[in-house]
């Protein structure tokens, strides 16, 4: 699978809470380095997936991107999303966030994997 396709079934296993398509987006090492809008950082594998799993089981929120930039090498490719976030809150209330996701994938013999994701809040507008 080509870095174009990779990123299409990444971002699609999350519109589509896919836990199985996502899975296979990203890396099989121990290591891979999540990074959450709150400063949340873990570093492996299992409690990225632990993340990812509890995330999808809820149905509450909606994803949507724009991508703002793409590039890659014949070893690295970086995407730079601009995300419009709505969930609920533990009390049931909505709020919205609006963040630039980072993901990094790198190329192995057999295609390529996520190995680093980070969401970087976007400060609100000043009046």
């Amino acid at each position: 699978m080509d870095f174009d396709a990779v990123i299409n079934k990444h971002l699609g296993a999350i519109k589509t809470r896919d836990l199985k398509s996502f899975t296979e987006t990203i890396t099989g090492d121990d290591s891979i380095t999540l990074i959450l809008p709150n400063g949340h950082y873990s570093k492996t594998r299992r409690e990225f997936l632990t993340s990812i799993q509890t995330w999808f089981q809820e149905k509450d929120w909606r994803f949507s991107y724009q991508i703002e930039s793409r590039v890659h090498t014949p070893e690295l490719g970086l995407v730079v999303l601009r995300v419009a976030y709505d969930d609920m809150d533990s009390d049931q209330k909505p709020y919205h966030l609006d963040y630039f996701l980072t993901l990094v994938f790198k190329k192995s013999s057999s295609g390529w994997f996520l190995i680093h994701d980070q969401n970087t809040l976007i400060n609100p507008k000043q009046p």
